[in-house]
């Protein structure tokens, strides 16, 4: 071993476990009624076990409500978009992703294949607490599952209101 320790075995077998969310987007505040949401994954998981086992969960709402993957390109185009913020390079960091993503469309792809672009397949309701679940039986392109349901609790936004008053 590096600690100088005799090792008993001609080889090792080493389990890597199957796509974990290392980051969610976005990482704080409300959220709107139709949020997108990225997920960072230590791998790439295939489009169909996510949207069988990801789902959004609504305090108040006794069932669990499906998810919609949405485009590849998508991830790189929102982040893109939103240029540099502390919460961009915070949601990068945590992923373990590079801070520069690359302009190139296909390096971009290649260097967010990890990250995955879903939303609520319903609109939430305003004012609620609710979950994204990333769940245990996602599954990497090789079969490893996640292993475990992961947890990312949000608020969304309350409802729009607005008060006019006339002095006359």
């Amino acid at each position: 071993s590096a600690a100088g320790y005799a090792v008993d075995a001609d080889s090792f077998t080493v389990d890597a476990g199957g796509p974990v969310a290392r980051a969610v987007m976005p990482r704080y505040g409300d959220i709107e009624e139709d949020q997108v949401f990225l997920v960072a994954a230590n791998m790439p998981a295939t489009r169909m076990s996510i949207a069988a086992n990801a789902y959004c969960a609504v305090d108040g709402i006794g069932e669990k409500i499906a998810v919609d993957v949405l485009a590849p390109d998508l991830p790189g185009k929102l982040l893109a978009a939103m240029g540099t913020s502390y919460q961009v390079d915070s949601f990068l960091d945590s992923a373990g992703l590079p801070k520069a993503i690359p302009i190139d469309p296909a390096l971009r792809q290649r260097a967010l294949a990890a990250v995955t672009a879903l939303k609520c397949r319903r609109p939430l309701p305003p004012g609620r607490d609710m979950a994204l679940v990333w769940g245990a039986n996602i599954a990497s392109a090789g079969g490893k599952l996640a292993g475990a349901d992961q947890r990312f609790d949000f608020t969304v936004r309350k409802p729009f209101t607005a008060r006019f008053e006339c002095s006359r």
